[in-house]
C-alpha cells in the first residue's frame, strides 16, 4: 500500500508541472480546433435526430 500512495502523490505532483498546451496552438490551429467541435455537435445531433425518424 506504501507504494500505491507513492504512485499517486508522485502523479499528483507531476499533473501540477504541466502546462496546459492551448498556449503553443496556433490561432489558426484554435480556430480549427473550434470549428471541429461545432461539426462534432451537429454530427451528434443530426444522429440522434436520424435514430428518432428511424424507430418510428
Amino acid at each position: 500500500m506504501r507504494k500505491n500512495n507513492s504512485k499517486e502523490k508522485k502523479i499528483e505532483k507531476n499533473k501540477k508541472s504541466h502546462e496546459s498546451l492551448d498556449k503553443f496552438y496556433s490561432d489558426e490551429q484554435k480556430h480549427r480546433e473550434k470549428i471541429e467541435k461545432i461539426e462534432d455537435e451537429i454530427f451528434e445531433h443530426l444522429k440522434n435526430h436520424t435514430k428518432k425518424v428511424l424507430k418510428k
